[in-house]
This record gives C-alpha cells, structure tokens and sequence, in this order.
C-alpha cells in the first residue's frame, strides 16, 4: 500500500479513519517479514472494509489494484506469505503463481489453516466481479461481449449470463469448461456465489451456526440452507434454489452438494451423463456438451424414485415446467 503513491494518495483519510493500526498488528503478530512492507496488511483491511470506503477515488484505485493483483497474484503479499510452506509441500515449488494458485485450489482439503483462510479471501473477492476473476474474462471475453454486453459485472449477474447462455451456439468449448467449474467450485463454497452470500448471510447465521466455515469447501452450508429451505427468508430460498438449480444442471457426480443424486443418475439418468459437466471438475472441456440433461432427467422422475435427500433437492427448484430454459 505505502509503495503504491496514488493508492496512499486517495485511501489515505480511509487508512487513517479503518485500517490506522493494521500495520501495527501485522508486525506485532510477527506475519511479516523483511523487507516487506506491512506484508500487505493495511491492503488487505482496505479490502475487507470496502464498503465503509467514504472516497470514491480510494475505491477506483483499490479496484485498479485488485485488478493487477489477481492478474498477478505474486502482489498478493498476504497469500504468498500463508501459502509459501504449502507450495513448496504440496506443489512441488512451483514458481508460477498462477499454476501454483490452481495447484493449491486443487489440494484445498491439504493446506494450512492460514493458507486455506488467504485462497479464500482471494476467491472471494474474485467471485465479487468477473472482472477480477482472469481465467473467466480470458476464456470468455467474446462471450461476455455477444451474450451478455450491458450487463452488471458485479454481484455475480454477469457469471449468471454466462451460465444461462451456456447452451447458445457461439459458446466456446473454453468458456464452457471455465464456467463448469467456477459454478462446481460455488456448489462446493457458498461464498463464492456473490449473490447467496449477501442474501442468505442472515440465514446462515441464525441456522448453520455449528458449522465451522474453516471446513469449508464440500457444501456444509450449502447443504445446512437446502435442509432448513422451510425456514429461509424469501430472498436466500430463491438464491439456494438457483444455486441447487445449477448444480443440478452443471452435474458432477464429485460434487458434494449433489452426491445424493448419484445412485439414482447411475440408475434411471445414465444415457444422459455425457452432459456438460458431468465429467471430473476441471476437464470440462473434455466432454462439454448440453448442459441440463441429468437435471431434466431428475426433475421428469416420480418423487419416490429419488429417495429423501435427492428428492429434498430436486423438490426445492418447484415446478417442474421450464427450470431449463434459460
């Protein structure tokens, strides 16, 4: 923050009012090291309390940044220094940090805690506009401006765009894989659906109080709103039910979230597996095709057929008429 003059130049009076003793608190927790300024901290407390942000530039310039960083996440002080035990551990070294990155998110159950926490951090903020997620905005950039120009790229609508038009004719086979597997990845971390974490963080709260989010990653609040879907506000029940819905239409059998429904895909749905998505999260692009076959399938069988957890899924997306269609 302090080496970047037109960052310290606008977000100074917001420093001064949120983040005065981040820097403090970083060094006296010893989660810094030499030469590093801060490691980041007074950065990362800009970025948690941007919505307390008073200064529009601050909040241009912190988006500038945030911009850079996820192009090149080596910027991401915080990260490096969390995870620099576990790349070394679990990926071998790796020295490019977006190879590294993705070797991480794919060994998230084997991290450190503090590591675990930073990947986090970082997809969330990915997840809050597309324009800060790099894999989406470099396999999808065509797209993006055919099928959804105008639309808002926060709050995860220009994400939806992408995943209702997922089937159009002029969608990549890149795209396709890229959008399969940020939607697995929001089926496994509710979070990372920009849209359900802001509706449903009250209900969350109030009902899935047991569940420890440092375990997160395999559905465990997810699963918590679908089984209390009695009991959420209007807003968070139709956000789980589209987050249900794409889950479904998106099938992976190693999702966790639809793991229920795998006995009976296997048994009443299995000429239509060769759907998008429903190969192994990340080799998408091996085999996307129509996305919606396994959901359509569920959704055409009798309740009894699909057992009470299945059925518990499937039964949230209401009437059957139309829940593919776009």
């Amino acid at each position: 923050y302090r080496l970047n003059f037109r960052l310290n130049r606008e977000c100074f009076s917001d420093v001064q009012h949120l983040c005065i003793h981040s820097c403090d608190a970083a060094l006296e927790s010893g989660g810094t090291e030499t030469g590093v300024t801060c490691g980041g901290a007074t950065l990362k407390c800009l970025t948690e309390n941007e919505r307390k942000l008073s200064s529009k530039t601050c909040r241009q310039e912190l988006f500038y940044f945030k911009k850079r960083m996820v192009a090149d996440i080596s910027l991401d002080i915080p990260l490096q220094m969390a995870c620099k035990t576990d790349v070394e551990k679990k990926c071998g070294g790796e020295r490019d940090h977006s190879k590294a990155l993705a070797c991480l998110r794919g060994k998230r159950d084997e991290l450190t805690e503090e590591c675990k926490e930073e990947e986090l951090r970082l997809s969330e903020m990915e997840a809050s506009d597309i324009r800060l997620t790099p894999t989406l905005m470099n396999a999808c950039g065509l797209e993006l401006n055919h099928f959804c120009r105008g639309v808002q790229p926060t709050a995860g609508l220009a994400f939806r765009c992408l995943q209702m038009s997922i089937n159009e004719v002029g969608m990549s086979v890149a795209c396709k894989a890229e959008v399969d597997l940020q939607t697995f990845r929001q089926s496994s971390y509710y979070k990372l659906d920009a849209a359900l974490a802001e509706q449903c963080q009250g209900d969350v709260d109030a009902l899935c109080r047991g569940i420890d989010e440092g375990k997160e990653g395999h559905s465990l609040v997810l699963q918590c709103l679908v089984d209390h879907q009695a009991n959420l506000t209007g807003r968070c029940l139709t956000e789980t039910a589209y987050a249900v819905r794409m889950a479904l239409w998106m099938y992976h059998r190693e999702a966790d979230l639809v793991k229920p429904c795998n006995a009976v895909v296997d048994s009443l749905c299995a000429n239509r597996t060769g759907a998008g998505g429903a190969g192994s999260a990340g080799k998408a692009e091996e085999g996307v095709g129509e996305a919606g076959l396994v959901g359509q399938c569920l959704l055409e069988q009798p309740r009894e057929k699909l057992g009470e957890e299945c059925g518990r899924l499937v039964g949230l997306l209401g009437s059957r008429a139309g829940m593919w269609a776009g």
